[in-house]
């Protein structure tokens, strides 16, 4: 029997949740941007995921010394690392 084709593709999503995360390092380039290593764990569970973040140079700049900064742009620019 041959293959029937559908008259358009069928798509199938599937959808996983985030809770929480580590930063396991940030590599930094003196002067101009970095680059933050996150461990992302799914809702529930201890499966996790490695993902990299870029802080371009605009926001390196104004970094400065509070490690909040670093985590909440983490939080803000986490979804579209994954």
């Amino acid at each position: 029997m041959s293959d029937i084709f559908f008259d358009t593709p069928v798509t199938k999503t599937t959808v996983v949740e985030y809770d929480r995360f580590k930063i396991k390092s940030i590599h930094v380039e003196l002067n101009s941007s970095a680059q933050i290593v996150v461990l992302v764990f799914q809702t529930g569970s201890e499966c996790a995921i490695y993902t990299a973040i870029d802080m371009p140079p605009e926001d390196y700049a104004i970094w400065g010394t509070d490690d909040n900064y670093i985590i909440n742009f983490v939080k803000t620019n986490l979804a579209s690392s994954l």
